[in-house]
This record gives C-alpha cells, sequence and structure tokens, in this order.
C-alpha cells in the first residue's frame, strides 16, 4: 500500500511528456551515472530514473497507458512503465552502474535478442555475493563489465546467471587516474598509512555488527602503532559530516598524533582516491576502495578482517591480517614498509590483477561501445 501511494505522488509531483525521442542508448537509473553520462554521446543517450523518489518526468501517451493496462497482472506498474519506455525509446544498448538491481536484471531478461544490456560494476557486492534478500535466483547477466576474474569466480559459486563477462576494472578509479590525477601536481606519498573507514557512528551511537567491530578495533591497533613508530595516517571515512561524537572519539584516539581525516565525497570530488594514491600502506577490513588501491604504483595493502567465513574479498597471504593481536599487526605492518614494492608485489598470494584489473577502463568502455553497438 505504501508503494502505491509513493507511486500515485511521484506521478502527481512529476512533469508529464506525452512523447520521447528515440536514442541509441539508454543509462538504466540516474545513480552514480555522472561518468558513464560523459562518455557516452550526450545526444544519442537518454538517461531514465529508476527510482520513485528520483523521478522528475513521466511518459503519458495512448501506447504506454495501453501496455500499462494490457500488462497490469503481469508485472509491476513501475517495471511495466519501464519496460514501454524503453519500448518507445527503442535503444540500441541500456547501460548501467547499479549492477546489483533487481529491476535491471528482470528487464534484460525481457529484452533478450532485442536490445543488449550492460551491467557495470560500481562496488564489491557482498549483498549479491550473500545473497542477503533472496535475489540471486533473479539476478541474470547479459553482459557484465567486472573488477576482475575473482568477481566471475564467487558469481558462479553464488549460482548467478552471467552469459559474458568482461575483467575491466573500476570505472570510477579510471577516470580518476586518467583525468584527474594527472592533472594535480600532489603525485606525492603524503602519508604513511590510509585507514579506509566503514560507517562506524549513526545517530551518535556505535554501529553494532562484525564489520564495525573490526573497525574499532582496527583503529585501536593503527592508533597504537602510529604513537610507536611517529607515522602519519590520513581516515578516509564514510560519514559526509563529522559529528561530535565521532570527532571525540577519533581526538582522544588519536591525540598526539599527525593524523587527519577525509569525509566522504560526492561522486566526482574524488577524495577517497586522491587519499589511497598518496599513501603507502592502505588499511581497512574488506572494501571495494581496498581492492582499488591495488592499481596504485608503490602502494602496499593490509586487509583487516576477523571472519574466517569471508570469502566475498579476494585477499589473502601478505594482504590479509585474522588475528586480533598488536603484536601480530605490528609485525605484518613493519614488514610491509620493509619491503620494497618489488620484493611485496612477489609475495603475495593473489597478484594485482585478481584484486583489481588494472587496465584503461575509460578507453576499453568507448572501444566496447563503438565495436557492440
Amino acid at each position: 500500500m505504501k508503494r502505491l501511494f509513493n507511486i500515485f505522488f511521484c506521478i502527481l509531483g512529476s512533469k508529464k511528456i506525452f512523447s520521447v525521442e528515440k536514442n541509441k542508448f539508454v543509462i538504466f537509473d540516474c545513480v552514480n551515472s555522472k561518468i558513464l553520462s560523459e562518455i557516452l554521446p550526450k545526444n544519442q543517450t537518454y538517461i531514465i530514473s529508476a527510482r520513485i523518489n528520483l523521478i522528475k518526468k513521466i511518459l503519458i501517451n495512448s501506447n504506454s497507458l495501453s501496455f500499462l493496462i494490457k500488462n497490469l497482472f503481469s508485472r509491476s506498474i513501475q517495471l511495466n512503465y519501464f519496460i514501454n519506455l524503453i519500448l518507445q525509446i527503442q535503444p540500441k544498448v541500456v547501460f548501467t552502474t547499479i549492477d546489483n538491481s533487481k529491476n535491471f536484471s528482470i528487464l534484460t531478461k525481457y529484452f533478450e535478442g532485442k536490445v543488449k544490456f550492460v551491467a557495470i560494476q560500481n562496488g564489491t557486492r557482498g549483498d549479491i555475493y550473500e545473497n542477503e534478500n533472496n535475489t540471486n535466483q533473479t539476478l541474470y547477466f547479459q553482459n557484465y563489465l567486472g573488477f576482475s576474474n575473482f568477481d566471475l569466480e564467487i558469481m558462479k559459486k553464488r549460482d548467478i546467471k552471467i552469459k559474458n563477462f568482461y575483467s575491466v576494472g573500476s570505472l570510477k578509479n579510471s577516470y580518476f587516474r586518467k583525468y584527474i590525477q594527472k592533472k594535480t601536481d600532489n603525485q606525492n606519498k603524503n602519508f604513511d598509512i590510509c585507514f579506509v573507514s566503514k560507517r562506524i557512528f549513526e545517530n551518535d551511537q556505535k554501529v553494532p555488527g562484525k564489520a564495525a567491530e573490526d573497525n574499532f578495533t582496527l583503529l585501536k591497533l593503527l592508533a597504537h602503532y602510529i604513537k610507536k613508530y611517529n607515522k602519519s595516517i590520513i581516515i578516509q571515512s564514510k560519514s559526509k559530516k563529522l559529528n561530535l561524537v565521532e570527532k571525540i572519539f577519533f581526538d582522544r584516539l588519536f591525540t598526539g598524533t599527525n593524523y587527519k581525516i577525509d569525509l566522504l565525497d560526492n561522486e566526482l570530488k574524488f577524495n577517497s582516491y586522491k587519499n589511497i594514491s598518496s599513501s603507502k600502506i592502505i588499511v581497512g577490513a574488506p572494501s571495494t576502495l581496498l581492492r582499488e588501491a591495488s592499481v596504485y604504483s608503490d602502494t602496499k595493502i593490509l586487509c583487516f578482517s576477523t571472519d574466517n567465513k569471508d570469502d566475498k574479498y579476494p585477499f589473502v597471504g601478505l594482504n590479509l591480517l585474522r588475528e586480533n593481536s598488536f603484536e601480530k599487526f605490528d609485525e605484518r605492518l613493519n614488514l610491509l614498509f620493509a619491503l620494497t614494492y618489488e620484493e611485496y608485489a612477489k609475495k603475495l598470494q593473489s597478484k594485482h590483477n585478481y584484486l583489481m584489473e588494472n587496465i584503461d577502463t575509460i578507453e576499453y568502455l568507448r572501444e566496447f561501445i563503438k565495436n557492440g553497438s
């Protein structure tokens, strides 16, 4: 009932359009679509807002109304609307960077053999890899541009249907390296350590759960370590704004040390990439950003996780520490600082292209579009 009310108010509050131009390309879901929309030709691309709260205009004509009435009991109103909208746009290719979208998979199946659908991986999908919402039976990828072959392996293990997989790395990281990093004068290693944080506070309270617990443990280990060896640290926060509780927590923990906190960036600020590229060692619980750090030269990675059943991330051996012990932590970080980058690379069990494919993803996508559409 709540969803019906949301749809009703969406229709009521949106601008009504009565026709739509044909376009060669469609981007499904406007969220995180900025980089993709810059790569695709603007005069041939239509962006579909896939979330009710973000829909600003709605196509209403005899074609769409007839389709909605005819298929009223076949699918949800929202899905029927998306199908008809795509039918009227008549694209050759439909892209999304929201690769864990259930609706995108359903649309892919509906248009199989008629329109090419391409999902671009935008994060290490723990929700998919753990089948959190029991959606894995619904998911289907006709063409999947993934981070690395690790993602293909785990998707196969989870019985997720995937027709064509391409190992292409991170689109956003590639954009930063291609257009942002080269323009900045500062490409030096300004920090000894970059801590990649999960969300650990919410509404002035500690976030419950194993991931947050590991982050608090790791922060304490890091504080002890940098005080002992006088190291510098940049903390890449998952918060958009540092509240008073967080500020007091970090100030107390890292008092007397050379530390800095950087807040969560918006889509095109790239704070997180600037920080991982300018640090010697990246430390954190399992995350996408930790994987993305592997493509930067002279950057070493340490993943901390006490979950022995955690197989949804590709960190092993030298890159992974499971023991909640300062002695072990001290020993591992000292080893990483002592190793040259070449020595470090030779010792890795999972090579860098398994953590994250290191290619020019932007150019790969352009060639993919040119050759496949």
